[in-house]
């Protein structure tokens, strides 16, 4: 999963992987998306989510999450498209996650924006 967000008090070691901003940035998302993703599809089947990526692009930092589920008999496959439609409510339309603002085209579900009909 991809997304951008904007922190406002950046300093350059925030984007180097095992510095202590790096890791008390990774320690916030987990815990903001420790609580949303029981609210997707993939629900129960969550077992968390690694900061692989931290930098700044543009005026926001890029994020990069590697999130893990289990598959079970009750979650074949990843609901992509639904996945993104439950974090886009809990983010009020991919524009907040916890203090953090969220650039409103950033998120990416493996790589990919899905394709949603329009409502």
């Amino acid at each position: 999963m991809n997304f951008a967000i904007k922190i406002f008090l950046y300093t350059a070691d925030m984007a180097e992987p095992g510095s202590q901003k790096f890791n008390a940035t990774e320690s916030i998302l987990q815990k903001l998306l420790n609580h949303l993703f029981p609210k997707t599809n993939i629900g129960s089947h969550y077992s968390g989510c690694k900061l692989t990526l931290l930098r700044f692009v543009k005026k926001v930092f890029e994020v990069k999450v590697i999130c893990l589920y289990w598959k079970s008999p009750t979650l074949l496959s990843l609901d992509e498209k639904h996945l993104y439609r439950t974090i886009r409510k809990h983010t009020r339309g991919i524009t907040r996650l916890g203090p953090y603002v969220m650039s409103k085209k950033s998120l990416y579900i493996n790589g990919e924006r899905p394709a949603l009909p329009r409502t």
